[in-house]
Order: structure tokens, then sequence, then C-alpha cells
């Protein structure tokens, strides 16, 4: 009974060394959530990532590229040390990427590209950093794309004054500090998912300066809000709900 203990037990310490082993790729830092315009053809939305060794020998790295979802009209390009052309479907960097031990890539050795168009939608992808002398020696992250309809705010956004929303990071409420000044519109806010789908509608009446928002049922995550009126959108920004 005792050896076989004793087995067992080499047996964890074994497979424990081999998971520490594997573990020598590191994703530092990512954008995992990137915000593009569909009107704005001059600045493609990027996601950047930072890769790091941690172990204790040099290790050539490649990237493999896995669109989980992409929207009509949209290719993904990345760089990793090289840049490659824009593609529709997954696909594995040709060439490789040296890390020394202990070293971390710089800001522009790697990061993806959304190519859209001017075409709304999301795209999702997933990236997987990975030795190329052993492919099970990773590390990887995903980043959703949300492609808005306008950058540039709508003459009727003029006559709406909102500040950021707060607090934010929120927990079961939001707030706004605004003001409508025009009596001739009803403008409306909007709070909805990075995939387009509208969680939450509040009427901007011309004596309100303050609007409160529920958002206590809402799952925690990413959202974005605007500013509606007879089809015209203002500029979308971000909040968070961290619970």
């Amino acid at each position: 009974m005792k050896k076989l203990l004793t087995f067992c037990t080499l047996l964890i310490i074994i497979a424990q060394w081999n998971w520490l082993k594997s573990q020598s790729l590191e994703i530092t830092l990512s954008d995992t959530l990137v915000t593009g315009y569909a009107d704005d053809l001059d600045n493609m939305p990027h996601s950047y990532a930072t890769i790091k060794n941690n172990s204790f020998n040099t290790i050539d790295i490649k990237a493999k590229l896995t669109i989980e979802q992409l929207g009509e009209g949209h290719l993904v390009a990345f760089c990793l040390g090289q840049c490659y052309p824009p593609t529709d479907h997954d696909m594995i960097s040709p060439g490789s990427f040296r890390l020394e031990s202990g070293q971390s890539s710089q800001h522009n050795d790697f990061y993806a590209v959304l190519e859209h168009g001017g075409n709304i939608g999301t795209t999702i992808i997933k990236f997987r950093f990975f030795d190329i002398n052993n492919e099970n020696d990773y590390a990887e992250y995903r980043c959703i794309f949300n492609i808005l309809y306008s950058s540039v705010e709508d003459e009727f956004i003029a006559q709406v004054t909102i500040t950021e929303a707060y607090p934010n990071p929120a927990k079961d409420y939001l707030q706004f500090n605004l003001k409508n000044n025009s009596t001739l519109t009803l403008p409306v806010l909007n709070i909805y998912s990075p995939d387009g789908k509208v969680y939450k509608r509040q009427s901007i009446y011309s004596n309100i300066e303050k609007v409160t928002l529920d958002i206590s049922d809402l799952p925690a995550g990413a959202y974005f809000y605007n500013v509606t009126e007879n089809n015209k959108k203002s500029r979308s920004k971000k909040f968070i709900i961290a619970r």
C-alpha cells in the first residue's frame, strides 16, 4: 500500500512538472473588445497583444488565427514580426517570431486589423500563439470587433448634451447628466451589447437633466450606449457592468 501511494505521488509530481513546463507562453496584455466605425475607412480597428516567454529557453512561435464569427464584408489581417494579407478563413502564420527567455514582444510586434470595408457588424476571432517545436505549449486570447454605424455625431445631437456614463464600471444602476435643448424632437438613449442587441431604451424629454437606468437585470460585461432620433445616431460609447 505504501509503495502504491509513493508511486501515485510520483505520477502526480511528474504530471504537475509537465504541466508547468507547458506554460512557457503567456498573454500579458491584449485588446479583447475593439470598436470601429463603418464610415471611417482611414482608421481600421486594431487589436494588440503582448506575448511573454516565461521559460528558460529561446522559443520560436507562430500564430494560429481562428475566425469564430465573421461580419459580412469583413476581412482579418495580422502581423507577427511580419505582416500577412487579409483573409476570411482560419490560418497559421507562415513565418515564426523568436522570443528569448523572459522576453516579451513589443507593442508593434503583434497586432490584428479588421478590414470592414464600410460594413457594420461583429467579427470574433481567436489567436493561439504556440511553440513551433511543441504545439501543446501555447497561449491564446479572443477579440471581439464591433463595427458601428458612424464616428461622427449627427447634427441633431448638437441639441442634446450628455455626459459620460457613471459610475463606470457600474453594478446595478447607470446615470447620465444630459439636456435636450430641442422641443421639436424626442431623442432616445439606447443601451446595447457588442452584437447590437438593444437592452434598454429611454426617451430624453426636454425637461430632463438626469437619467438613471436600472441595469441590475443585465449580466456583467461590456455594453455600449448612443442617442438616436429619426434614424440618426450619435457616436457610441462603452461602459462596463462588473459584479
